[in-house]
């Protein structure tokens, strides 16, 4: 089982490269809109990512950035176990949610449309989940993205306290998440 988890996390960082890659287009070739060809095989029936605009890494409704993109309530009240956002370690990108015993490990991140694009690939497992424009479970990364516009939400749900499923938290965080994100 742990060489199969290795060798998934190493085709997504693969795919990752390989789909960062297929974005970046000589100047003046065209792409038709779609990022990669991989991302129009695979969702025929959505609409293309938007790339124009950069990044933004800052939250921009509610606070600074992802650790208040879901408020302590909202954690204990999805995990059920005392859980909180490690500011020091946290940045305008990411945030870590933990309890103090080390039953909950939840990371939030923003990331790119590339991102979710490779998830795709890597995790031929996953599955679609209805939540913002568009969003992906890749269990073996224990991660969800959820598109919104062009940024990604990305969720991994490492640790949990027993009973409780990686999907639904997940789901459930990101659902909080979006509103603010």
């Amino acid at each position: 089982m742990f060489r199969s988890t290795v060798g998934r996390g190493i085709s997504f960082l693969v795919a990752v490269a390989v789909v960062a890659a297929c974005s970046s287009a000589a100047p003046g070739a065209s792409t038709g809109g779609v990022a990669s060809g991989a991302q129009a095989t695979l969702a025929p029936a959505r609409t293309a990512a938007p790339t124009a605009a950069p990044l933004q890494t800052a939250a921009p409704v509610g606070g600074s950035g992802p650790c208040d993109w879901v408020t302590e309530t909202e954690m204990v009240a999805i995990v059920g176990h005392d859980a909180k956002p490690d500011r020091a370690k946290a940045d305008a990108k990411k945030c870590d949610w933990k309890s103090s015993d080390f039953a909950v490990f939840i990371n939030l991140h923003v990331d790119d449309v590339a991102t979710l694009t490779a998830a795709r690939l890597a995790y031929r497992d996953g599955k679609d989940v209805a939540l913002g424009d568009e969003a992906f479970w890749a269990p073996g990364a224990f991660g969800l993205y959820v598109r919104k516009g062009n940024r990604v939400l990305a969720v991994q749900v490492v640790f949990l306290p027993s009973g409780l499923q990686r999907l639904d938290v997940a789901t459930a965080v990101a659902a909080a998440a979006l509103p603010r994100f």
